[in-house]
């Protein structure tokens, strides 16, 4: 739960290293995917929605386990 006072990004960054460090590194839709995410918010500035739905799409449809098909879920939160 997160509250007012509570910095979203920082959350779903923090989030998002953690799916990129449980990641195993099978495949590479979670692994890459995880590492593109973290890249993408650590970046700044504005985020390329296109960019996230199709890293979204392929990490749900192509990953092996539901670690690296739950990942993208953070950014509906962000």
């Amino acid at each position: 739960m997160l509250s007012d006072q509570d910095n979203i990004k920082g959350a779903v960054l923090n989030t998002l290293q953690f799916f990129k460090h449980e990641s195993c590194g099978q495949c590479t839709p979670c692994r890459g995917g995880t590492e593109k995410m973290v890249a993408m918010l650590q970046k700044g500035g504005t985020l390329d929605e296109d960019a996230i739905a199709d890293l979204e799409t392929v990490m749900r449809d192509a990953s092996i386990c539901g670690l690296g098909q739950a990942a993208p879920t953070q950014f509906a939160i962000y």
